[in-house]
Formats: structure tokens, sequence, C-alpha cells
């Protein structure tokens, strides 16, 4: 278990560091990578290269049980992503504004698969785990979409105009997003403050239909599509990189499919009110940060 502490340590440490520079959205994201991904690394150089003559199998006895060094790569990373899972179900409640919630909690998702696929990668039987794992998140997180959400109930003019469409309403005092969580209506209060046509953006926003069972479904399929590739690959630094560079697409093409969506959805009438607001909310993630990655 050398590995699973050395590499479960060293990423705790990191997202922790990490945080106290980037903000809390960004110690999640960092958690989400760093704790699986330093084990199965450490572990890889730790057991990855051990060669067995005549075609005998080499099995490494630990607390758990005998494994094959392949097999304990996948343990312990498995195990890492227990612990990041749990660092982020402690450090992200209550904790992200409007504007961080979809991009770091989007990410995650595909880290958390990228995740199983590097244990998987080791054993078949991590997949299996992990995919189990991975899928009663998501069913809890659609149960409460609002658990990582840092924000306020709306009040006065916006108050009223959610209401009326029978949806709640919160808002924040930084941000510049604005979408629908389950039946809810977030809002940025920047919006509300820079952007002049913010009621019609609202009304437009309110009238946009939710994602269906099948955009649901796909959704889904792409979160897991990590996970599915690391099980058809073996232990490796190869597999790491290529798997977080699928994680990483993955998300980026989900990302511009949504956004896609959304803006048909909203249909002609609103094109001009939404295609003035994407260029407020670029401007503004822009000046926050210039390497922001903005799906418009």
């Amino acid at each position: 278990m050398i590995g699973f502490a050395i590499g479960t340590g060293f990423g705790v440490l990191l997202a922790f560091v990490y945080g106290r520079f980037k903000g809390r959205a960004g110690e999640l994201v960092m958690a989400a990578m760093a704790i699986p991904l330093f084990t199965y690394l450490t572990d890889w150089v730790l057991y990855g290269n051990w060669e067995v003559p005549n075609g005998r199998i080499l099995v490494v006895s630990t607390p758990l049980g005998e494994f094959t060094p392949n097999g304990l790569i996948g343990l312990e990373t498995f195990m890492a992503t227990l612990v990041a899972v749990l660092y982020l179900w402690f450090r992200s409640k209550e904790s992200l504004a409007i504007d961080e919630m979809t991009g770091a909690s989007l990410f995650i998702w595909y880290l958390l698969s990228m995740d199983i696929g590097l244990s998987a990668s080791g054993s078949f039987m991590f997949f299996v785990l992990g995919s189990a794992l991975l899928a009663v998140l998501l069913v809890l997180s659609d149960r409460k979409p609002l658990r990582a959400l840092k924000a306020v109930p709306c009040r006065g003019e916006l108050k009223e105009l959610v209401s009326k469409n029978g949806l709640d309403c919160l808002t924040d005092g930084e941000s510049y997003a604005i979408y629908k969580l389950g039946n809810t209506l977030v809002v940025g209060g920047k919006v509300i403050e820079e952007f002049p046509r913010w009621r019609e953006l609202v009304e437009c926003v309110l009238r946009a239909p939710s994602a269906g069972t099948k955009d649901k479904v796909l959704g889904y399929g792409f979160i897991f599509l990590p996970a599915i590739v690391g099980a058809s690959l073996g232990p490796g630094a190869l597999t790491a990189a290529a798997l977080f560079s699928l994680a990483f697409v993955s998300m980026v093409i989900w990302g511009s499919y949504t956004v896609r969506r959304s803006k048909q959805n909203t249909g002609e009438k609103c094109r001009g009110v939404m295609e003035e607001y994407a260029k407020l909310f670029k401007r503004k993630a822009k000046e926050k940060d210039k390497r922001a990655l903005v799906i418009d």
C-alpha cells in the first residue's frame, strides 16, 4: 500500500494548496484529478515493470488479499478514487459560485470517469465497481443538484418574474451565468447589475425546455466514455495521458453540444439577446482569467 499512501497523500496536499491560489473550484477539480492519478502513476512505477520468467504469475499479498501487480495498481487507484470522492463530498457543500458550478462540476464528472478508467486498466473488476460507483453518484447528484452551489434566494422583480413560471430562484453577487438546475433558475447577480436586457434574458431561459430523456442518456454515456476506454487498455503513463486527454475532449464536445442545444431551444425571438449576453459572459470570463475556456 506504499503507492496508495504516497499518491493519496501528495494528491490531497496538492489539491489543498492549489485551492489556496485558484479557489474552491480549482481545489475540487485538482482533487478529482490528482489523488487517483498520482496513486496510479506511483503504483505503475513500483509494480508496473515486474517481469516473471517461464510464464509464472506473480501475486502481491495485501491486507485485502493477493493481487497481481496490475491488479494491485487497479485496487489502489480505485481506493484513491474513493478518497477523492470523499474529499469532494466534504469540501464541495455550498462552496461554488454560480459561474463556477457548471464548468467545475462538468469537468469533475469526466475526471472521475478517468479515475475509474485508470483503475480498470489494472483489472476489469474495477471497471464494474467503478461504474456502479459513478452511477450512484450521478443519481445522488440528480436528486440534489444544488448541494455544491453557494447562492441565496432571489428578491424583488427577479423573484416575481421567476415565480410566475413556477420555479424557485437563486442568485449571488459575483456571477454572470444563468441556467436551470432542476426546478430552480440560477441567475448570477452581475447579470442583473450589468446587462440592461436581463428581463428578456430571464424570460428566454425560462421558456426554454429542460433537457429531455434522450439528452440525459447521451450525456451520461459521454461521462462513462473514459472509463470504458480505460478498461480496454493496460496500465502505464501513456494510458494516463490518453484518458486525461479523452476526459478533457469529451467535456468540451459535450459542453459545446449543450450550449448549441440551449441556443436552439430558446428560439429565434431570443437569438439577439442571447448573442448579446454571450459576448458579455465571454468578455467577463476572459477578464477574470485570460486562460479560461469559454464554450460558446
